[in-house]
């Protein structure tokens, strides 16, 4: 009822938003983003400090995380979709007028603070389009601007490819390039994008923290675990291949990878599974989702979009590909498998996917045939699914997600603290 509500809402408020442009009245805008504005729920009452979140999936669970371990003592998270901004956006895209599209925006911001006193607000990477405008809000306004940077995956290849749309400007079209951050600061999982963004003079060292993945803290604070299922996360065909311009996707390696996986399942009803899906509606994965619908089997269950730490927490061990959902795994303390199909992606497996090699705790399936010998033993062998400790799981955590303390939350409340 409460999703059918707010999403009334939106349609609403996004009417009035278009209104407002057409006839240029940014108090109607400011109107329509207040109206659909959503408090963040927490235990701490009186609050003093306003923070405006730009809904982004991931991104609001490493707000959440600050709300449930109850650290927001002076901060009150409050979510916009961000919906409203790509409508500014392409409104003025369209009239190709960056002075008009940054004073509108000014305006909008004015009145959105007399009516609710916005002391900063949280993006969740600096790639997006719509909201790097933000960082250009009058200082008079006294708003501060954060990107807490949420992507971490990058191997060489992509990092520089990210590094060249950065120098570039980050975007093909002429409205509105930014080849520098005017905001206030980054957060940022690891190092090695703390790096390439500094080594560029795109932001002042001193304004980007390293602080990790705040999700993962859970994994690290949680000490009782069940092993209720296997799960696995569905293969995205485009998964770290943004920048390919090759016509290559993992497409293949998706479905072969999820029939093994079906085919085993129903040769074991005894045993539960589940899918998880990246979005709600992830047109990237409809094959796959007709291959479980088609199979039909009793013990297999799809989850659609939402947080996976739970899932992860009670699994038995995950079955992912590129994802941050292996090194999540690890900071869970399970087993990690892998469709590493060599044979037939060995050129791909190193131009786009992260080094995972030497760990105890994640498994490589060569093949199809592997892949099944590999969920055979860990299904039916209890000392193959232990999980080993070891030094090579840290240095995968902290290099890639930055998270093996548990600690992530209370850095980046650091941050925005003191921010505000």
């Amino acid at each position: 009822m409460k999703r059918f509500f707010y999403s009334w809402i939106l349609e609403i408020t996004k009417i009035i938003s278009k209104l407002g442009l057409i006839l240029n009245l940014p108090f109607l805008t400011s109107l329509a983003i207040i109206l659909c504005l959503r408090k963040i729920k927490s235990k701490i009452k009186n609050k003093k400090k306003t923070i405006l979140i730009l809904e982004k999936s991931h991104g609001i669970n490493d707000i959440k995380q600050i709300v449930k371990y109850q650290l927001d003592k002076n901060l009150k998270f409050v979510l916009l979709s961000r919906i409203h901004l790509n409508i500014i956006y392409q409104f003025f895209k369209k009239k190709n007028n960056q002075l008009l599209y940054c004073h509108y925006i000014n305006k909008v911001f004015y009145y959105i603070k007399k009516f609710y006193n916005i002391n900063l607000i949280i993006s969740f990477n600096v790639r997006y389009d719509t909201e790097r405008v933000l960082q250009k809000l009058d200082k008079d306004l006294n708003i501060k601007y954060l990107v807490c940077q949420k992507e971490c995956l990058f191997n060489a290849n992509v990092l520089n490819n990210i590094k060249n749309s950065l120098i570039d400007g980050f975007t093909k079209h002429p409205f509105f390039k930014i080849n520098k951050f005017y905001g206030d600061h980054i957060t940022v999982y690891n190092k090695k994008f703390k790096n390439m963004i500094t080594s560029i003079n795109y932001v002042n060292e001193k304004n980007v923290s390293v602080v990790g993945m705040n999700r993962a803290d859970e994994y690290f604070n949680t000490e009782t675990q069940r092993k209720n299922h296997i799960l696995f996360f569905l293969i995205r065909p485009k998964t770290g291949l943004k920048w390919d311009e090759k016509n290559f996707s993992w497409q293949k390696l998706g479905e072969n990878t999820l029939k093994t996986v079906l085919n085993f399942a129903a040769q074991n009803p005894d045993l539960k599974f589940i899918f998880k899906i990246k979005l709600i509606n992830d047109h990237e994965s409809v094959s796959q989702q007709k291959m479980i619908k088609e199979k039909n089997l009793d013990n297999c269950f799809v989850v659609y979009g939402g947080n996976p730490v739970k899932l992860i927490l009670e699994s038995k061990f995950i079955i992912a590909f590129n994802s941050t959902a292996i090194f999540e795994g690890l900071a869970a303390k399970k087993k990690v498998v892998i469709p590493y199909f060599k044979n037939d992606y060995n050129k791909e497996l190193k131009e786009f996917t992260i080094d995972t090699s030497n760990s105890n705790n994640i498994l490589h399936a060569e093949n199809e045939i592997h892949l099944e010998e590999l969920l055979n033993d860990l299904c039916k062998d209890d000392e193959k699914l232990k999980y080993i400790d070891s030094e090579r799981d840290n240095e995968l955590l902290e290099e890639n997600i930055g998270n093996k303390d548990g600690n992530s939350s209370k850095r980046l409340t650091k941050v925005i603290e003191s921010l505000v």
